[in-house]
């Protein structure tokens, strides 16, 4: 379970450092409606 949760972890810091710079629209229309 420990490393399932690590792995989800690092995809999760992944995700949030890519998307901001491939689809920084994107990424912020997004943001503002999760917030």
């Amino acid at each position: 379970m420990d490393n399932i949760l690590v792995v989800a972890l690092g995809l999760m810091f992944i995700i949030e450092g890519l998307l901001p710079m491939l689809f920084p629209d994107v990424w912020r229309s997004t943001f503002i409606k999760v917030t």
